[in-house]
């Protein structure tokens, strides 16, 4: 009969959709697989670098400054992380206004953003005092030329050393900022 031969028409097609999706799905779920288990292409590993000078711009000139022991950037470039930090140079109006030795910094190459950690030491180049500041935790913002020390930094201001909560230098207005003092002020040289 004619309605036996179209019902049967319409499963069969049914069940040919279903195979056909089924197989769909198989194949692209190998090809997916396929893909899991290459080896990255060579140029997505990353890059390791020992000794040499890294450095951030502004259009005005140089941002910062650094030598290092090793770096290691990420695949595609945007994130370097660096050990052994010396000779870093931090400058303010195109000018050296902080030197800085860290342990490891990580830096974003896209923002010249950097963020340290491990012994930091900063100088601050004043030819009329001198300043240091040592501390554990650093971010330096390229975009706002503010460096802030996030974690207790000690203050050595001429031989007065006093302990704070954390600091904020802000490059372009040349200004800085102490948090809450913690403990007593050494003033070693008082006469």
């Amino acid at each position: 009969s004619p309605w036996h031969r179209t019902e049967g028409m319409r499963v069969f097609r049914m069940l040919g959709t279903i195979v056909g999706v089924g197989l769909l799905l198989a194949v692209a779920i190998g090809v997916y697989r396929a893909g899991l288990d290459m080896p990255p292409a060579p140029g997505a590993r990353p890059v390791v670098i020992e000794h040499g000078l890294a450095q951030g711009r502004r259009i005005t000139g140089p941002s910062w400054t650094f030598d290092y022991d090793t770096v290691q950037t990420s695949p595609d470039g945007s994130l370097s992380e660096v050990n052994g930090v010396h000779n870093g140079i931090l400058f303010r109006k195109g000018k050296p206004f902080v030197k800085l030795s860290a342990q490891h910094l990580a830096v974003n190459t896209v923002t010249d953003d950097f963020s340290a950690n491990g012994p930091i030491h900063l100088l601050i180049l004043d030819p009329k005092h001198h300043r240091t500041l040592d501390t554990d935790a650093a971010i330096w913002t390229n975009a706002s030329q503010t460096l802030t020390l996030s974690h207790a930094v000690t203050i050595d201001d001429d031989g007065a050393k006093v302990v704070v909560k954390n600091v904020t230098i802000d490059f372009r207005k040349g200004t800085s900022r102490a948090g809450a003092m913690q403990g007593a002020i050494d003033l070693g040289h008082v006469r």
